[in-house]
């Protein structure tokens, strides 16, 4: 009892916030929010710039080497009296295209980074899109608990003035106040969905979960203009985890070039300069270059693991796309049921549902039915509400998930 008690308390106190903050939300504003600070976007902006400065170092040679040599030092190894002294300095050129390709597999990382980034911004503001029309959806629900709770206040007064002249029993006067009772008890469970979606919501923006937050705007239908023809063809050039894939495939193509490239040798040139104590001073030119080919049969399973993941790469890709197309396929199916099932609840459904209980509420009133048919009546008109908000509110968010496999905002 006493944890009853406390989580009707929150809820109250959770209200009384609320009424202090009720002005409307735009879902516009809550996108740049969570695109300046969002963790995982943040985490993923700042993954990319570091990977973008690989590029640069990848332009870069090894580093070359100073060397110092004394010669003929004597058997007491005093250095000051060696014979000669060598000062040299030495740099390694790798086998030509070898360098080129590690900046190109090193602009692929970036490329891959910046689609990452892309997917997961789409995925961030789909997952607020949903949640912001779940908010939606439960303010709606509110909305009509309250305005059955008026209808049901009503009739509770049809029904105590039937009962006090004789025209009504007990039992409807009763059956009344239970079904308010449950409208009640209906709305709390709807004002914790309220706790649980904006928390979540400030979760994804990176606010204080108790961050005061208002109502989202008001949600229309509008018709879904797009093909399926257009969409998936929108989604093969423009998404954005498609193209990661692409350039992943790109890299390891790049690695296996690079790979097989390994048993060609790389080059080294210096330049010494020869101190010589006793005679006439002199310079040194020297060349070498790494024989890969003597033991070659190291870099045999290199070119095979290269190959792989080349292959995996490959395959990966076509996943990818497959699972694009099928999901692409499933999410338009839905849109359009949603569409005609909007259309019947807008048109057909509720308008109907409410004449049936303006007839029954004039029908018990004036005696000619029960309470029975009073009840039914606006139980299907409240059930048949909230069947179209639920249904609209499914389409938003069908649409909002077509966005992150398109690869750009969708809006009908």
């Amino acid at each position: 009892m006493k944890k009853v008690h406390f989580v009707t308390c929150f809820i109250l106190l959770f209200l009384a916030k609320v009424a202090v903050a009720e002005e409307t939300v735009l879902l516009r504003s809550l996108f740049e929010e969570a695109e300046k600070n969002n963790p995982t976007l943040t985490a993923l902006r700042l993954h990319q710039e570091s990977v973008k400065e690989e590029i640069a170092q990848s332009t870069f040679l090894d580093d070359p080497q100073l060397t110092v040599t004394q010669w003929g030092i004597p058997r007491n190894f005093n250095v000051g009296r060696s014979d000669e002294t060598w000062l040299g300095i030495e740099q390694t050129f790798p086998y030509p295209g070898k360098q080129g390709l590690k900046q190109k597999i090193a602009t692929m990382d970036w490329e891959i980074a910046q689609q990452e980034y892309q997917t997961k911004k789409f995925e961030v503001t789909a997952e607020i899109k949903s949640a912001y029309y779940n908010l939606f959806l439960t303010y709606k629900a509110i909305d009509l608990h309250q305005e059955h709770q008026a209808l049901l206040t009503e009739f509770i007064k049809i029904a105590e003035r039937k009962y006090a002249i004789g025209q009504s029993t007990q039992q409807d006067f009763l059956k009344a106040e239970l079904e308010l009772a449950k409208l009640h008890n209906g709305r709390m469970t709807l004002e914790q969905d309220l706790l649980i979606l904006k928390t979540t919501i400030n979760t994804l923006l990176n606010r204080p979960e108790d961050f005061l937050m208002g109502k989202p705007e008001e949600m229309l239908y509008r018709p879904f203009p797009f093909l399926y023809d257009t969409l998936t063809q929108e989604a093969l050039s423009n998404q954005h985890r498609l193209k990661g894939a692409r350039f992943r495939v790109e890299k390891s193509e790049s690695v296996k070039t690079l790979t097989k490239k390994a048993t060609l040798p790389d080059f080294m040139i210096g330049l010494s300069y020869w101190n010589i104590h006793s005679d006439e001073d002199q310079f040194m030119a020297m060349g070498k270059m790494n024989l890969p080919w003597v033991f070659g049969g190291k870099y045999d399973s290199k070119n095979r693991k290269a190959v792989l993941e080349a292959d995996t790469a490959k395959a990966d890709y076509n996943a990818i796309k497959n699972e694009t197309l099928s999901q692409i396929k499933t999410i338009f199916i839905k849109i359009k049921t949603n569409e005609q099932l909007i259309d019947s609840y807008q048109s057909k459904l509720i308008p109907l549902a409410k004449q049936s209980l303006a007839a029954a509420k004039i029908s018990y009133a004036s005696g000619k039915t029960d309470f029975l048919n009073f009840i039914e009546s606006e139980r299907t008109l409240l059930n048949l509400q909230m069947e179209y908000y639920m249904k609209l509110t499914d389409y938003w968010q069908q649409v909002a998930m077509l966005s992150p496999l398109i690869g750009k905002e969708i809006n009908p």
